[in-house]
């Protein structure tokens, strides 16, 4: 019987070291949200937890209204996918505690997705706090948060329109990587709303009130031993690679861990649309710093790459990658960038070839990025490089114009429309065509075919390019040198001309003179019967048209030269 009881409790020890195992071992995680329709929400829970774990964790997320005139929500996730994040999963000859339960390799992870969906239609409050707690943080950690809670959120204000979805996250990769290297992490958040992200580093939480707690030295700011400790400013330049740097608009981290350690680095990402802030989250993130047999990560670089693009007009550029230890390279890239093409060439050390050709609706002044990732295949643990690649869209230029033909081989050249209003312009083609106003006028020597364009200028350009057929005939309006009750001599003039008419024929109400620029540069009214005197007022020499106009609405013109 007593050795029955002893069995049992031995038996009973296993079981409860085999729970005591079976623990998730959290090991970083992050929640987003996407608006589904009128104030429904698809709502994922990312979680990144030891591989093999029993998945006992928390299923369930709550929804807290910031108003006290509703009551808390919880939403209940369903397991969506899964997939490992263990460095050593794809080298021949070493195990993968993902998939072999027997394998001794200290740290294997897979990237948990959850799901659920959540209807605010019906309630009352528009701010909410969507949030996740466990209570039982990786054991491995180092620097301090051990078995600590770990603590996710994500806010929202339903009563923003267009309804607001939060920027996609790069995956869990490269948890593990090698002290005595110079790391980037990238977040290359997408937000499919083009609202604006801003990054900082934040203390983890092990509850809604309730910061991690990290071990003298380090902290939130400093959580690991990097090249500078403690001063975070120093400058960051291969190969030294000094200090700790986070770009609070890429959310960029980057710096070179100087020991083996497993550590704990938390971001809040800000949300702002128009200037006026959205939402917030975090994002949790364990990192793995392993003293590593000498290999060289491999080099990313790329030829006539520009950081902007003009809308409608391609870009194009590519990616080279190396390696000095002669190790194999793969080339990935995230999809940063919808609509855009990434094509990989073959090799051990492929190229890359970007392309984009950006419409209107992507003119932006918040920059598209993407991040190109360089595996090579040394085992058990390869290196990576990543790098990423912001391109703002800027607005091409447009234009609509019209050429009129005033007869007698003089011609209106006039810009209509132009966007945006400050984008500079040049008319220029054949026969001395050449102007810089939105209007003018060109006097041509012979009937002909020309051929004349305009460009349009700013941070963009933007080129049309258009034939004119010059005609010597009338038009729609009768020059004057065809009616014989008006005269207009001297034809070229120095200093004036006069204008003589019959008064009772056609008596003019108003005189225009216009310059070969389109602006009017004198006005008259007749003043004595019979004629009207067109002073220079030192007019530059030129071709002008003489305009005028009665009383019954007849209008004649015709050319004057000033010489």
């Amino acid at each position: 019987m007593k050795k029955l009881l002893g069995i049992s409790c031995i038996l009973y020890c296993l079981c409860l070291l085999s729970q005591v195992n079976a623990q998730p071992g959290i090991a970083g995680g992050y929640i987003d949200y996407f608006c589904v329709g009128q104030d429904s929400f698809s709502i994922s829970l990312h979680i990144l937890a030891e591989c093999n774990s029993s998945l006992t964790f928390s299923k369930t997320l709550t929804a807290t209204p910031e108003c006290s005139s509703a009551s808390p929500v919880s939403i209940q996730l369903a397991l969506q996918d899964s997939a490992d994040r263990t460095r050593t999963q794809n080298c021949e000859g070493v195990c993968n505690r993902c998939i072999d339960t027997s394998c001794t390799e200290p740290f294997a992870f897979s990237e948990y997705r959850f799901k659920g969906i959540i209807d605010l239609s019906q309630q009352v409050c528009d701010k909410w706090t969507f949030s996740w707690q466990e209570s039982q943080r990786f054991a491995e950690i180092t620097t301090g948060p051990a078995n600590e809670g770990i603590y996710l959120y994500a806010t929202i204000d339903k009563s923003v329109a267009p309804c607001n979805s939060t920027s996609t996250l790069s995956p869990f990769e490269n948890t593990i990587n090698c002290a005595g290297k110079c790391l980037s992490f990238y977040n290359n958040a997408l937000d499919p709303d083009g609202d604006s992200l801003v990054y900082s580093i934040v203390s983890a939480k092990s509850s809604p009130t309730q910061d991690v707690t990290y071990l003298s030295p380090y902290s939130a700011e400093r959580p690991l031993y990097f090249n500078g400790f403690p001063k975070t400013d120093l400058l960051y330049h291969p190969p030294l690679c000094r200090g700790f740097h986070l770009d609070s608009t890429s959310g960029g981290l980057h710096f070179r861990p100087m020991q083996a350690q497993v550590t704990i680095i938390s971001y809040k990402i800000e949300e702002y649309r128009n200037n006026i802030k959205v939402g917030e989250r975090v994002r949790d993130l364990m990192v793995v710093m392993e003293n590593c047999e000498s290999n060289e990560p491999p080099t990313l670089s790329e030829k006539n790459f520009n950081n902007y693009v003009c809308s409608g007009q391609n870009i194009s550029f590519t990616i080279h990658s190396d390696d000095q230890d002669n190790d194999s390279v793969k080339l990935t890239w995230d999809g940063g960038i919808p609509g855009a093409n990434f094509t990989v060439g073959m090799g051990r050390t492929p190229t890359a070839t970007f392309s984009w050709t950006p419409r209107d609706s992507d003119i932006s002044v918040v920059p598209y990025v993407f991040k190109v990732q360089a595996s090579d295949n040394a085992c058990p643990l390869p290196e990576h490089t990543e790098k990423t690649y912001p391109i703002t869209v800027r607005h091409t230029p447009t234009a609509d114009y019209a050429v009129t033909n005033l007869g007698m081989g003089l011609y209106e050249f006039a810009i209509t429309r132009i966007d945006p209003a400050s984008a500079s312009m040049q008319w220029s083609g054949d026969d001395s065509i050449s102007s810089n106003y939105p209007k003018f006028t060109h006097q041509f020597s012979q009937e002909d075919t020309v051929e004349f364009e305009l460009a349009l200028g700013g941070y963009c350009h933007n080129i049309y390019k258009d034939t004119l057929i010059v005609e010597f005939t009338v038009g729609m309006n009768e020059p004057l040198t065809s009616n014989p009750n008006i005269r207009l001599f001297p034809n070229p003039a120095k200093g004036h001309a006069v204008l003589l008419f019959d008064k009772d024929g056609f008596a003019p109400t108003e005189v225009e003179l216009i310059s070969p620029e389109g602006k009017i540069v004198g006005k008259w009214k007749q003043d004595n019967p019979g004629e009207l005197r067109i002073e220079r007022d030192g007019l530059a020499s030129g071709i002008y048209l003489l305009r005028l106009q009665n009383n019954r609405g007849q209008s004649w013109q015709s050319k004057l030269i000033f010489e």
